[in-house]
């Protein structure tokens, strides 16, 4: 799975971010999106309604403002995953997200640990001894993407 496929899975969690994460960390963010809309669909079902963050809140105050990311990316070696809306197990999904970040490799997703001394990432111990060629290549497609999207 690829962050585009995230982002048409998930378009509503996804409509003002996209993530800017290394693909080990994809089926976490899935694991992740999965889950809220489960959680959303669960609270819908029971009678609560979702609202956007103009909207009035209904007079009955069974209301959940609708989650959707406003920033996904890597900082000091884990998962950050900003957003809006939600509530208390929302939160705590993206907490508990965060934390298990720290120990898969961003790149590929085994198992990883603290890696570096100057940028430090969480990585595999063989994607940590390839690093520099793993980096070159993410910046040969990242630069090949954005001359596409110029045309």
């Amino acid at each position: 799975m690829t962050a585009d496929d995230l982002v048409d899975k998930y378009p509503a969690l996804f409509a003002s971010a996209s993530p800017s994460i290394g693909e080990g960390w994809l089926p976490l963010l899935e694991t992740l999106c999965s889950r809220i809309e489960l959680h959303y669909k669960w609270k819908e079902q029971g009678g609560v309604k979702i609202i956007e963050a103009e909207e009035e809140p209904p007079e009955d105050g069974k209301y959940l403002h609708r989650f959707y990311f406003s920033q996904i990316k890597e900082k000091f070696r884990g998962l950050r995953a900003y957003s809006y809306g939600g509530d208390e197990y929302t939160q705590g999904l993206v907490d508990m997200a965060e934390a298990v970040s720290y120990h898969i490799c961003e790149n590929c997703s085994n198992a990883g640990s603290e890696k570096g001394e100057h940028w430090i990432r969480t990585l595999c111990d063989p994607c940590h001894d390839d690093w520099e060629n793993i980096r070159e290549t993410n910046w040969q497609k990242e630069k090949a993407f954005y001359k596409n999207e110029s045309r």
